[in-house]
């Protein structure tokens, strides 16, 4: 996968930054149900975090509704000030998600975080 250039950066680290993609040599079998559920959450998670960008380099009501503290996003390494009023197209801010998944004891499927 490296010479072929599936990899990703990782950042501060001093070893060096390419890394290729870890993945499991015996696949997870999920049964069509799981999939279907997952998918949905999956759809409803990018499409939140779609309109939350949306909102934030637009019409702020989050702020203004006092939802979440207009010092968190403004203080923000990820916060990019000259996207304020930008449209990108078809209001999509977010085009690539890698979400990591983890199954809980209980067999229920989890975020554990976004990339």
């Amino acid at each position: 996968f490296l010479h072929q250039g599936i990899t990703f950066t990782v950042y501060g680290r001093s070893e060096g930054t390419e890394r290729i993609f870890p993945f499991d040599l015996l696949p997870r079998i999920i049964t069509a149900g799981e999939w279907a559920t997952i998918e949905r959450g999956l759809k409803q998670r990018i499409t939140a975090l779609n309109l939350f960008l949306q909102d934030i380099y637009h019409e702020q009501h989050i702020l203004k509704d006092k939802i979440v503290p207009p010092e968190l996003i403004f203080t923000s390494q990820h916060f990019r000030r000259e996207m304020r009023g930008l449209r990108v197209r078809r209001e999509r801010y977010v085009s690539v998600c890698g979400t990591d998944l983890i199954r809980l004891p209980s067999g229920e499927f989890v975020v554990l975080e976004d990339n």
